[in-house]
């Protein structure tokens, strides 16, 4: 009866053992895998900050040279208008003066 009892110890025992090895096992499957997870989004979101910083220069960039282009475009603008100006004004301010004494001299002569 005495190895019977025995046994039976024995068996819980070792089984007590397995399972204390499979949770054991198990808990580190599961920080495994926790660990995995952290770096697998750390290695996506630092891909996406760069996807975004690439994208982000791409994009300034882009924007510097309309804003130069644009620039230019205006400054071409005020060139071709100050040159406009240059060439007509002497007629301009003539024909504003000679208007100007003809309206005068109408309203004086009535």
């Amino acid at each position: 009866m005495d190895k019977i009892i025995r046994e039976i110890v024995e068996a819980d025992k070792q089984a007590r053992q397995r399972v204390k090895q499979k949770q054991k096992e198990r808990l580190d499957i599961k920080n495994k895998i926790l660990l995995q997870k952290e770096n697998i989004q750390e290695k996506y979101q630092n891909e996406m900050r760069a996807t975004l910083d690439k994208k982000r220069v791409e994009l300034e960039t882009a924007f510097q040279e309309e804003c130069k282009k644009e620039d230019e475009k205006y400054n071409e603008a005020l060139h071709n208008l100050d040159v406009k100006y240059q060439a007509g004004k002497e007629q301009w301010m003539h024909e504003i003066m000679d208007r100007c004494l003809k309206n005068d001299h109408h309203s004086n002569c009535e």
